[in-house]
């Protein structure tokens, strides 16, 4: 099973390890996958567009890789697993489910987070 750890901690990576899960990638700040295209951002007169995450790198630049490249690079992933924190947390979690449309989500602390009608199944 392929997994995608939001939040969480290096011993939670650790243990999926021990498990025989292959963990696709630890993301502390799930932000930098659930960031956009440049095509809204403004630019300079120099073509320098600003990543809105990380304030003076270029958009091309920034450790930022956005659910699509992330897609690209590892695939596709079975499960993410995510402790958001608080209700902002859980936005970026619902964000990046949102994109990669995991078959499972195994979610802690998400007291913030409420799934529409009709997105049980």
């Amino acid at each position: 099973m392929k997994v995608l750890v939001l939040y969480g901690s290096a011993k939670l990576v650790n243990r999926f390890n021990r498990a025989g899960l292959e963990v696709l990638g630890f993301f502390p700040d799930p932000k930098i996958l659930a960031r956009r295209t440049a095509d809204n951002l403004p630019q300079d007169a120099e073509g320098f567009v600003e990543c809105t995450l990380h304030p003076g790198v270029d958009f091309g630049d920034c450790p930022c890789i956005g659910a699509d490249q992330f897609r690209d690079d590892c695939g596709e992933r079975d499960m993410i697993v995510a402790a958001a924190a608080d209700e902002a947390g859980c936005i970026e979690v619902a964000r990046v489910v949102h994109e990669l449309q995991p078959e499972w989500v195994m979610l802690d602390r998400a007291t913030f987070l409420k799934l529409g009608a009709g997105d049980a199944d």
